[in-house]
């Protein structure tokens, strides 16, 4: 029961599940990719990773300077098919598809420019 109460409290902040929304539909995301298609601070977004990594929902790895996140896999978490259910759902928001929109600009800016090196 803890933990899904301790779930249920992360799923509730807009910015974690658009976190998880983004990692579910990137795969993985380095913390720029995040930053920028969020539109909100690295600090806000490195606490909100924390907390999802600290949760289990999330993992991380190093390259060189850079942090690239993903969600955990199946076998490895087993709230994550509520969080498929929470992340399907919110694909049918509106904000879901402004996301979309940001994200689709930002990978052809990231992909001309490499803006975050």
């Amino acid at each position: 029961m803890k933990r899904l109460a301790e779930l249920q409290k992360l799923l509730a902040d807009p910015t974690r599940l658009r976190v998880l929304w983004l990692l579910d539909r990137l795969g993985e995301a380095c913390v720029c990719d995040i930053e920028h298609v969020l539109e909100v601070s690295q600090p806000t977004i490195s606490r909100h990773l924390r907390y999802l990594k600290d949760a289990g929902l999330v993992e991380d790895r190093r390259e060189n300077r850079w942090s690239y996140y993903r969600l955990l896999p199946q076998r490895e978490n087993p709230a994550k098919s509520i969080l498929h259910t929470v992340i399907r759902e919110a694909w049918k928001t509106q904000d879901a598809r402004a996301l979309e929109r940001r994200l689709r600009h930002w990978l052809a800016a990231k992909k001309r420019t490499n803006p975050c090196r």
